[in-house]
Order: C-alpha cells, then sequence, then structure tokens
C-alpha cells in the first residue's frame, strides 16, 4: 500500500514538473543569463533590463533639449500605450506628448520632436514612412535590430 502511494505520488510530481516547466521558462532561462549580467556595468544592465525602448529614451535624453516637446508615435500594436507610458517613465520630467496610431494628428511645430519605437512583428508596417510625408523632419537618430526600429527625428526642414 505505501509503495503503490509513493509511486502516485512521484507519477504526479512528474507531471506537475511537466505542467509547470511553461510557468518556469522565465526563471530557466534567467540563469542562463546571469553570468553575463555580472559582467555589465549597472547601466548595462539598466538598458538590458529595461529594453530598446530604455536604450532610445537613453538617446532621447542625450539629444533632446529639456524643454522641446517630444511626440512619442505608439506603434500599431494593441496595448501600445504601455510602450508610451514606459518612454514617459524613462524620460521624465520632458514634456512627453503620446500619439496613437490613426488618431487625428496633433499640431506638431518646427523644433518639436517625433519618436517612434516599432516592435519587431511590425517593422512592415508603414506609419512611421506616411507620417513622415506629413511632417518635415530630418532623423536625429536610428537604429534598427531584431529588437524593432528606434528613431528619433527633428520637425523641421526635411532631409
Amino acid at each position: 500500500m505505501v509503495k503503490r502511494r509513493s509511486a502516485i505520488l512521484y507519477l504526479l510530481l512528474a507531471l506537475w514538473l511537466i505542467g509547470a516547466f511553461n510557468a518556469l521558462k522565465a526563471e530557466v532561462s534567467y540563469y542562463k543569463i546571469i553570468p553575463g549580467l555580472l559582467k555589465m556595468d549597472f547601466e548595462g544592465r539598466e538598458a538590458f533590463i529595461g529594453g530598446p525602448l530604455r536604450n532610445l529614451s537613453i538617446e532621447a535624453s542625450r539629444l533632446i533639449p529639456g524643454d522641446a516637446p517630444i511626440y512619442f508615435f505608439n506603434p500599431p500594436v494593441e496595448g501600445a500605450s504601455h510602450y508610451s507610458g514606459k518612454a514617459r517613465y524613462y524620460l521624465y520630467p520632458k514634456k512627453i506628448i503620446s500619439v496613437d496610431t490613426g488618431a487625428v494628428l496633433p499640431e506638431i511645430r518646427q523644433g518639436d520632436y517625433l519618436m517612434f519605437f516599432i516592435p519587431p512583428e511590425f517593422m512592415d508596417s508603414t506609419f512611421e514612412r506616411d507620417l513622415l510625408r506629413l511632417v518635415p523632419a530630418s532623423p536625429v537618430f536610428e537604429h534598427t535590430d531584431e529588437k524593432g526600429r528606434q528613431a528619433i527625428y527633428m520637425v523641421g526642414i526635411a532631409p
């Protein structure tokens, strides 16, 4: 009876581990990157954890004067306000005006800045190009990799 009960418990434990593997994937993968994180400096770890939007925000804070308005165009994804919220957090106290894709274009003036973050699954979207046809702007920062596209433009005379 005791052997049968312990065999059932082992079977249940094995089934639980198989079922819980998906829930524990993040923890398991985290242990693979710990050595690399330990070698990074504080700013490197912060950029790694914050992702590409953090890197874009670092560039924006470096390149954009403190009083210039920044129009952050939310990517064409569901729940995109998450991105503008993070950008607002990273760039505080700068003035960030978030614009949803397909919304009425606000009044953008010369000297304002446009900021784009496009996740990799929406790289074929044309909303950035379409907007730049309407607003004359020159690039200040552009970066594209497997994590998406990041761009900052200054409104003024088109290049």
